[in-house]
């Protein structure tokens, strides 16, 4: 299923490093994860106050997410520095990290009730906004699938110069500054509206094509 979903969405040379392995997500999971407990999170205070007292709860979540994203992608290109014969396997993380990040447009940038998704958004906003020149939309070029015209092309090349763009990104001088960019970067690439928005009803529509997998569960005593 994730290969149908990638063929139709991605240009047949990214396509091509797909890999359904499921240590390319795990690993990207993993330094998400490790990367919220490492650096300052919500219990650090600053002049005795929080980062939600600082920047207000749901900017101050979304930052969050954004860092351990950020952080996770700078574990990665470390972790694999001293083996460059392992390159083709970050590669082929990277590209399983924009499909990730795919699966989490396709959901839509509001939760359930409405509001804003602190981890969609974030997500949304670091793939899209750090890695404008890595991920580009050829709207002429049939997807590897050979059915659907338009797809997305991911430059690898340029993929380390873009984590080290977003890196500095969040190192802004003053909690105002923060601020501005963190609604500039929202504002651009996540509200209705924008030139991405279409892109983003693309990528549903492509992506919820392949049905969905539902799990029931019971549980029975001895």
């Amino acid at each position: 299923m994730l290969v149908e979903q990638s063929r139709s969405l991605l240009c047949t040379a990214t396509a091509g490093r797909v890999d359904p392995a499921v240590r390319y997500m795990t690993i990207s999971t993993v330094l998400h994860e490790a990367a919220h407990n490492l650096g300052p999170s919500h219990e650090y205070r600053v002049d005795d106050r929080t980062d939600g007292q600082v920047f207000g709860g749901p900017l101050a979540s979304t930052l969050e997410e954004l860092k351990a994203q950020d952080r996770g992608a700078v574990f990665l290109r470390l972790a694999r520095r001293p083996r460059d014969h392992e390159q083709g396997d970050a590669d082929k993380t990277h590209v399983r990290d924009v499909l990730w990040s795919f699966g989490h447009i396709a959901q839509g940038m509001n939760d359930a009730r409405g509001s804003r998704s602190h981890t969609r958004n974030s997500r949304r906003c670091r793939w899209v906004s750090s890695t404008s020149r890595v991920l580009r939309w050829n709207a002429e070029e049939k997807a590897a699938n050979g059915r659907d015209v338009g797809c997305f092309e991911v430059d690898l090349g340029k993929w380390p110069a873009a984590v080290e763009t977003l890196r500095g990104s969040r190192s802004a001088s003053s909690r105002a500054a923060i601020v501005r960019l963190a609604e500039k970067t929202r504002d651009e690439w996540v509200t209705d509206g924008t030139p991405w928005a279409a892109l983003r009803g693309t990528i549903q529509e492509r992506w919820l094509r392949a049905r969905r997998a539902s799990f029931v569960y019971s549980v029975t005593s001895p």
